[in-house]
């Protein structure tokens, strides 16, 4: 995300200080091979992943390692009822971002992230705030919006749940910008929680980083 021209920062961030108001598991020993998938149109040959019995901390690791979309399906499949579901959208977004075959992929086969967004659902009113940022980042990263009727009802359930995060506490600078920056690019500006984020910002502004402070600029400008 390129920095806006200082001369678009400064007045816009004078009116966010100045406005509070804004218009807005089957646990298996096995290595995964090339195994026919209902969401992969075929079998696919992935980087073989162990998968029996993984710890948390190791599940996340792997997470991370997974350089395909197709290899994050698959530890999802394996691992679903065990894996950081935040950690899962934070990783999709990433790969999907930097790469444009990875964007083809998740064009064609999207529905496959069916039973994800479906445990997200179940999952945010326990999420802590760290990782309910991280989900909405992955979800706007991988351009899955709330413009697409498929993923409304988790955009529409993520702003109460941010909402309700910070009536319990602060958030940090860092996750007040990431905040604020998926939700207007997953086109989901829903005003009290700008305003919430806002109000949250002035305080700390002198604490943003200059990258955090020009996506919460450009969040509003959007």
């Amino acid at each position: 995300l390129g920095w806006p021209p200082m001369c678009v920062c400064f007045p816009l961030l004078a009116s966010l200080l100045l406005a509070p108001s804004f218009a807005w598991t089957a646990h298996r020993s096995a290595w995964i091979a090339h195994r026919p998938h209902a969401w992969s149109g075929g079998a696919v040959r992935a980087t073989a992943v162990a998968v029996a019995a993984l710890e948390p901390k190791q599940l996340t690791m792997e997470l991370v390692r997974s350089n395909r979309t197709v290899q994050l399906m698959r530890l999802w499949e394996e691992h679903g009822d065990a894996m950081h579901i935040s950690a899962f959208w934070n990783r999709l977004g990433k790969l999907v971002r930097s790469s444009r075959a990875e964007q083809s992929w998740l064009r064609a086969r999207g529905a496959a992230l069916s039973p994800v967004r479906e445990r997200t659902l179940a999952m945010l009113p326990d999420l802590e705030a760290r990782s309910l940022v991280n989900t909405a980042h992955g979800l706007a990263s991988a351009r899955l919006l709330a413009s697409s009727p498929a993923w409304l009802q988790l955009w529409g359930s993520l702003d109460g749940a941010a909402r309700a995060q910070c009536d319990r506490r602060q958030l940090t600078p860092q996750n007040l910008a990431n905040l604020a920056w998926s939700f207007a690019t997953a086109r989901h500006g829903v005003a009290p929680l700008f305003e919430i984020i806002a109000a949250q910002s002035r305080p700390q502004l002198a604490d943003f980083s200059p990258q955090g402070l020009s996506n919460l600029v450009w969040a509003y400008a959007t």
